[in-house]
């Protein structure tokens, strides 16, 4: 089985506040991909959080976000993903989202 792959030109999750308040820290969420690489709605959770205020972006961000649908050979299916969202301090250069399978500057 070949796994979703997140495509590029995705939002990041928006959050200059928390820069702003000085919060940084990751937040791991977990979704569904569906067959058209697309999130399930409802299907977004957190699993594990730095800071539950990084929470919210996250939870808005993913379900706009459009995926590789994973394919077994010759047939789209389902996926149950994980992605790691980093939100770094304010005094970081730059932000990063990753994910278990690519990483993608914001």
């Amino acid at each position: 089985m070949f796994g979703a792959d997140r495509c590029a030109g995705n939002a990041p999750p928006h959050y200059p506040s928390v820069h702003f308040l000085g919060m940084h820290g990751s937040v791991l969420a977990e979704f569904i991909v569906d067959t058209t690489g697309r999130v399930l709605p409802g299907s977004v959770r957190v699993i594990v959080s730095a800071n539950a205020q990084l929470d919210q972006p996250v939870l808005d961000a993913v379900p706009s976000m459009r995926f590789e649908p994973a394919t077994i050979p010759g047939h789209r299916v389902k996926e149950l993903l994980e992605m790691t969202f980093t939100f770094p301090s304010a005094a970081s250069c730059s932000n990063f989202v990753r994910s278990r399978r690519c990483s993608t500057r914001c």
